[in-house]
């Protein structure tokens, strides 16, 4: 790839894809707040800042429950972005254990049901032949 193509590539992305991502961000924020209301959005939001921060008083966080179940609908969408917002998480996305099935606790308990299950089917191919080779015997004894 020559550098004049490199560069055309990165000006295209800059100018082109983040205004898209900004645009997508925006027009999240601007249908919760037709959702909620500008001021019930504001306070919800300020709310779940200090409950991913973990300030919250029990007066507050008996706030937040209260707007929550009376705004289900804005309260998701507005998790789901500031979720993405602060730690990049998405709805489709594992964080670091995605593709990663051998590590932790999570690890062991599947490497053994694994070994478990392959034991359990030699075992039973071990038994399923056993039968067949005793009742080709019993059929040719007869």
């Amino acid at each position: 790839m020559h550098a004049s193509t490199t560069v055309l590539f990165f000006l295209l992305s800059t100018l082109v894809l983040v205004p898209m991502a900004a645009s997508g961000h925006g027009m999240m924020w601007s249908v919760e707040e037709r959702v909620i209301g500008n001021a019930t959005h504001s306070e919800m939001e300020e709310l779940m800042e200090r409950m991913m921060e973990g300030t919250l008083t029990p007066a507050e966080e008996d706030r937040l429950v209260d707007l929550m179940n009376r705004n289900p609908a804005g309260y998701s969408t507005m998790m789901g972005r500031m979720l993405q917002d602060r730690y990049g998480i998405t709805g489709t996305s594992c964080g670091s254990w995605q593709g990663m099935p051998f590590i932790g606790m999570t690890g062991i308990l599947m490497t053994g049901a694994m070994v478990l299950g392959l034991l359990l089917a030699t075992v039973w191919l071990i038994v399923g032949l056993l039968a067949i080779i005793w009742l080709l015997r019993q059929v040719s004894a007869r």
